[in-house]
């Protein structure tokens, strides 16, 4: 039903928190990759593979999900219609929330 263009791949973790620039100093020391884009301290990103990317949050949301995990695919739309077909559960609610995520 659908090829191998559907299918997704983790492109970017992106990690909430407080001080990105601090984060992705220590993460980059760590893995041992460099820093590739520093947007003013607010978005930083690491080049590792996945990327990394830390973004700045004056104070996490409760509830919110801190670790967003960006997909890419060579064919985005009829990666998102397969995706629409996999079955899945109700979440548990633990907030009223205004966004969907797969």
């Amino acid at each position: 039903m659908f090829d191998m263009d559907t299918h997704i791949t983790p492109g970017m973790i992106t990690v909430d928190c407080t001080d990105a620039r601090a984060l992705a100093h220590f993460w980059s020391e760590a893995t041992g990759a460099p820093i590739i884009m520093d947007y003013e301290g607010y978005f930083v990103m690491i080049d590792t593979t996945p990327t990394l990317g830390f973004q700045r949050v004056d104070d996490p949301t409760p509830g919110k999900n801190r670790l967003p995990i960006d997909f890419r695919s060579p064919d985005r739309e009829a990666a998102v219609q397969r995706l629409a077909l996999i079955p899945i559960s109700e979440p548990t609610r633990r907030a009223p929330i205004s966004y969907a995520a797969f």
